[in-house]
């Protein structure tokens, strides 16, 4: 089959409008990357524990977890971009409500840290066993005075909304 000049330029001129607007596009976005690991767009740790209260489920107060008196005097690695801690008044660790915390991570490896201390303190002694729930950029911590099913049930909801 005979493809006539003009054709063949057409085809040309077509594919260089196309790599313009390939051009145009890259630079138009300068730097910026979005990698499926961005925090652009899962929601703010607030938004997960608001979540929380929407489905019914128990949240006596929430906060940012930087307002808790007792914020930085534990040995927990502050690796996290943002967190929001809520009581749970049903469920006590002696005179104080259970607490949850959500948290989210600019990184990975900052989200790591802070999963390998639950982890490994919650082996070293079931007093500060903790419920641990993970997702992309998100970690949901629970008291482990909250039964294992209870803590599943908010599970469930940080799992849909992150």
């Amino acid at each position: 089959m005979k493809v006539s000049r003009e054709a063949k330029l057409g085809l040309g001129i077509a594919l260089i409008i196309v790599l313009i607007a390939a051009i145009t596009a890259y630079l138009a976005l300068g730097t910026t990357s979005f990698s499926p690991g961005d925090q652009v767009f899962q929601p703010s740790s607030a938004d997960v524990v608001q979540a929380f209260v929407d489905e019914g489920l128990e949240v006596a107060a929430f906060y940012n977890v930087e307002d808790s008196p007792e914020w930085g005097t534990g040995m927990l690695p502050k690796t996290m971009e943002e967190g929001t801690r809520f009581e749970l008044s049903g469920y006590s660790r002696g005179n104080e409500p259970a607490i949850g915390d959500v948290f989210r991570f600019a990184t990975e490896e900052d989200q790591r840290v802070v999963s390998e201390y639950l982890e490994t303190v919650g082996q070293s002694s079931g007093l500060f066993y903790t419920h641990v729930y993970e997702t992309d950029g998100l970690l949901l911590k629970i008291d482990g005075s909250v039964p294992k099913p209870v803590a599943d049930r908010y599970n469930e909801v940080f799992q849909r909304e992150a």
